[in-house]
């Protein structure tokens, strides 16, 4: 077929095409408004360790052991115990349960940092939840451990 078989043929069904298109967007609006708003705050916190000596070998090592460290708080954002801190330091009602369905905590690759994401059905609600998160995480691993060489600084 030729470009002025196509042009005949859109000719003949114009109405078919316009109607279709009005139709389309139409449904797509209306499912859309159906749906309902969520509200995403984040917030990214960094993992680092300190130490007495200044030293490249000592910075190396902090920052291996800080990338060890980012890892296993990842598990932090799933617990009950880091959700009830999180409810407590915000005023919440919510169930510890309902938090950390809403809460997810990644750490992008080959980095020390920490993204916490919280989901919210207003926009008031998952505002402050992530930065709280950043901060219950290392407090609540802490707190088996004797020593506190790790923190989490937290930016917007």
């Amino acid at each position: 077929m030729e470009l002025r078989d196509y042009l005949r043929i859109l000719r003949a069904h114009w109405i078919v095409v316009v109607v279709a298109t009005v139709l389309g967007a139409a449904i797509g609006f209306g499912w859309s408004m159906l749906q309902p708003k969520v509200y995403t705050a984040d917030a990214t916190g960094i993992v680092s360790v300190r130490s007495a000596d200044d030293s490249a070998g000592s910075a190396m090592i902090g920052n291996q052991l800080a990338q060890s460290r980012v890892k296993s708080y990842l598990n932090l954002g799933t617990w009950r115990s880091v959700a009830e801190h999180a409810a407590e330091e915000l005023g919440l009602d919510d169930s510890p349960e309902s938090l950390v369905a809403r809460v997810t905590v990644t750490n992008p690759l080959d980095t020390v940092a920490l993204k916490v994401t919280a989901d919210g059905s207003t926009p008031k609600r998952p505002r402050s939840s992530p930065r709280r998160g950043c901060g219950a995480c290392p407090s609540r691993s802490t707190r088996s451990r004797a020593a506190r060489p790790t923190s989490l600084r937290t930016s917007r």
